[in-house]
C-alpha cells in the first residue's frame, strides 16, 4: 500500500452460524423438507435432490463469505460468485443494523448485500469506509456531471440511506 492511502479492510462472515437458533431451525427445515418430499414422492433420491436445490438457493447463508474494502473498490466474495465493484460504479449504499445494501452499475437491479461482523467497532469502521470511499468516487459518469453538480452544490449520483438503530448512528468526526 502506498503512503497516504487508506487502509484495506477485510472481514469474513458466515451468517447462519452467527445466529445459532436460526441455524438449527434451517437445518431442521432441510431435514423436514427432505423427509416430506421423499414421503410424498416415495423416492429418497428425489427428496435428496430437492433438498440439495433448496440448500443451493440458501448457500450464501450456510457457507462463509468474504469482503474487502480497498482503494480499488469493494470486493464481495460469496461461495458461488466473486464481485469486484469499483467505487465509481456505486450509486447508493443503504445501511441497517446487520449490514448494507450496495446498488451499483448503470442498470436497475444491480445490487449486493453486505453482512457486517458482530463487533460494533468493526461495523462503525466498515460503515465509515463505505461512506467515505463510495461517496468520494462520485458514482458512474461523475466527470460528465461534475460541472452541473458544482454549480448546484449537490451530488445526484450517490445516496446514503442509514436505517441503523440510533445507538449505532454514524456521526462525522
Amino acid at each position: 500500500m502506498e503512503r497516504g492511502a487508506a487502509a484495506t479492510i477485510e472481514w469474513r462472515i458466515q451468517p447462519i452460524v452467527m445466529r445459532t437458533p436460526q441455524f438449527v431451525l434451517a437445518l431442521l427445515a432441510l431435514v423436514v423438507f427432505f423427509a416430506l418430499v421423499s414421503w410424498i414422492e416415495g423416492e429418497m433420491v428425489i427428496g435428496a435432490l430437492a433438498s440439495l436445490i433448496l440448500f443451493a438457493a440458501l448457500i450464501n447463508a450456510f457457507l462463509p463469505s468474504s469482503y474487502r474494502i480497498d482503494d480499488e473498490g469493494l470486493l464481495v466474495d460469496h461461495p458461488l460468485r466473486r464481485r469486484p465493484i469499483p467505487w465509481r460504479e456505486i450509486r447508493r449504499v443503504s445501511f441497517d443494523a446487520s449490514g448494507a445494501l450496495v446498488n451499483y452499475g448503470s442498470g436497475r437491479g444491480r445490487e449486493v448485500s453486505i453482512t457486517f461482523p458482530r463487533q460494533s467497532s468493526r461495523v462503525d469502521e466498515i460503515a465509515a469506509a463505505l461512506r467515505a470511499r463510495a461517496g468520494a468516487s462520485g458514482g458512474p459518469d461523475a466527470d460528465r456531471r461534475a460541472g452541473a453538480e458544482a454549480e448546484s452544490g449537490t451530488r445526484a449520483s450517490f445516496t446514503v440511506v442509514d436505517r441503523r438503530p440510533v445507538e449505532r448512528e454514524w456521526r462525522p468526526s
